[in-house]
């Protein structure tokens, strides 16, 4: 093997190792249950509603990289009759860590239990899906993004993800609560459940 092939290759495998102390470590130095609060706020400018992590958060480094959080809620603005526009009873993913270096994604698990959904539209004819994503009030809005390369050419470089695979995806218990207050309906879609194995 030429000099130049093993100098490379040695250079991924201390990167490979890098990453990985990094990931075993990060819990050990990171206490993630006191940046809670941060992790609230920095996902509500994100999101444009309030987030509200109840349960404890749990991640796991090696040889699946994931988190699990339990207790989850996105808030609705004002003005509507629910409190939350989600609630999850869990979530939880783990990804495979090695192949996510050469951009290829493995899901070992990407689940989502007792999902509650709630998509409601007041009198005026507003709904709770308005303004999703967009950022407060008194954030500056963020500059358009310049317009796409072209993906078939490879200009730009393209999606960073190669492939994507997934073992298991499942959704549990799920339940949708569709309430038009103009209307004076209110609709209930319950016990949903899907489970998928296997996907790529």
């Amino acid at each position: 093997m030429p000099k130049v092939l093993k100098w490379i290759l040695g250079i991924l495998v201390v990167c490979g190792v890098m990453v990985i102390t990094a990931m075993l470590l990060a819990p050990v130095f990171f206490n993630l249950e006191k940046m809670k609060p941060r992790i609230e706020a920095e996902a509500a400018k994100v999101i444009g509603r309030p987030l509200t992590l109840g349960g404890k958060i749990e991640p796991s480094v090696f040889p699946w990289v994931g988190i699990s959080l339990a207790d989850v809620h996105l808030g609705n603005p004002e003005g509507f009759s629910q409190k939350d526009f989600v609630a999850l009873g869990l979530f939880e993913v783990r990804v495979k860590l090695l192949p996510l270096l050469s951009g290829q994604v493995v899901i070992k698990r990407f689940v989502v239990k007792e999902p509650r959904i709630v998509l409601e539209t007041t009198k005026a004819g507003r709904s709770n899906l308005e303004g999703l994503g967009s950022p407060k009030a008194d954030q500056p809005p963020a500059s358009p993004a310049p317009f796409p390369p072209d993906l078939k050419t490879g200009d730009g470089g393209g999606l960073p993800i190669k492939s994507l695979k997934a073992e298991e995806f499942a959704v549990v218990g799920g339940h949708v609560l569709m309430i038009d207050q103009a209307a004076g309906t209110r609709q209930v879609i319950d016990a949903i459940n899907l489970t998928l194995t296997n996907l790529s």
